[in-house]
């Protein structure tokens, strides 16, 4: 029995011996296809024909640049990556394009707004323009940057200047009442924009405002979903509350977009000069270039904790004229001026040109925004 069970030991282990056989060998010693080797991709743009989109109304896309791919293998697709310069390439954005190299003009308008601000001239603006061609799971990348985007874009018209009131913004008490609010600044670079900047900490709120001096329109937070949206009456505004940023304490820069409904909050630096006083020394004024007469007003009631940073006022310039923004009543301080009118960012350098009119004119020292706005009544 004991010489039969050894014989059966045997045959099992030559029977599992001879299963190893060649059928296992892929197993050992796996084996894959070579990689397929690269394709070529060949590709150039060429310019588009010069754009007026002020006679091009019913127009929804335009050829933004002439692309041409030779790959060399079939079935091949390109996708374009495009970002849009200004001028000196000091300023660029993304754009959207199609695989054609078409683009949407109403995004064309956008970027261009972004890049090379509002005004309606024919603008020479440079693109990067970045091609990837993909076939089975490969994908070459391509770059040009010798075409341009040559474009007129429609006037955009500056926007009614909406207003922001809140709990350290306008009288800082926290009233919901516009007539207690401040005005913002419509972007010199993009019209769709409102801008402000102020101190704000986790305790600030505020709201928006379309009127001066009305409580409706108003504009808030849904309380159900958080979405922006704005109030005629009270029963709507009893549905929102106000914008509640939750920040670190600090100075922001709060950008509106008028067209979206978007906000956003870009922090500045850590500190900025509190002025007892700003003037608009210039030869408009009866004794010329005065800075310690014809003095705005302070629009932030200045608290024990809070600061102002807004000022307003309502001047007549019998002629056209030059002046400067200047601080605390002196030339040996903080002055700045600009060339652009009726709006734009002051800085130190050239003076003002005002053109003769009335105006309400406001300035924020923070931003060094201003606005004139020319009173007709």
């Amino acid at each position: 029995m004991k010489k039969f069970a050894s014989f059966l030991s045997i045959a099992l282990v030559a029977g599992l011996l001879s299963s190893c056989t060649e059928d296992f060998k892929d197993w050992a010693n796996p084996q894959g296809n070579d990689p397929e080797a690269p394709f070529e991709v060949a590709f150039t743009a060429t310019s588009a024909a010069a754009y007026d989109f002020n006679t091009m109304e019913g127009v929804d896309t335009i050829q933004l640049f002439n692309p041409e791919v030779k790959a060399s293998v079939e079935g091949a697709t390109t996708e374009y990556a495009v970002v849009l310069h200004n001028a000196d390439k000091t300023k660029s954005t993304d754009l959207r394009t199609f695989e054609n190299g078409k683009a949407r003009k109403d995004e064309v308008t956008s970027a261009v707004i972004k890049v090379a601000g509002t005004q309606s001239e024919q603008r020479v603006l440079p693109m990067t323009i970045i091609a990837y061609t993909k076939v089975n799971g490969q994908a070459v990348r391509k770059q040009v940057e010798d075409v341009n985007l040559t474009v007129t874009i429609v006037p955009v018209p500056v926007p009614e200047v909406w207003y922001i009131s809140g709990n350290g913004i306008g009288n800082g008490t926290g009233s919901h009442l516009a007539a207690a609010c401040v005005a913002m600044f419509p972007n010199p670079d993009n019209f769709e924009e409102l801008i402000f900047a102020c101190k704000l900490d986790k305790s600030s709120y505020f709201w928006i405002y379309k009127e001066e001096g009305k409580r409706y329109p108003v504009i808030g937070c849904s309380k159900d979903d958080g979405t922006i949206t704005s109030a005629d009456d009270a029963t709507a505004k009893g549905n929102l509350n106000p914008f509640q940023p939750e920040l670190e304490e600090g100075y922001y820069k709060i950008v509106f977009n008028v067209k979206t409904f978007t906000i956003s909050y870009e922090k500045l630096e850590d500190s900025f000069k509190v002025y007892s006083s700003i003037s608009m020394p210039g030869s408009w004024q009866a004794n010329a270039w005065s800075p310690g007469e014809d003095f705005m007003t302070p629009e932030t009631i200045t608290l024990a904790t809070r600061e102002n940073h807004d000022w307003s006022a309502t001047v007549t310039f019998a002629s056209d004229c030059e002046f400067k923004f200047c601080a605390d009543g002196s030339w040996d301080g903080d002055n700045w001026g600009n060339s652009g009118f009726p709006m734009g960012t002051a800085s130190a350098g050239a003076n003002i040109m005002g053109t003769a009119g009335t105006y309400k004119v406001i300035f924020n020292d923070i931003l060094k925004s201003y606005y004139f706005q020319e009173v007709t009544e």
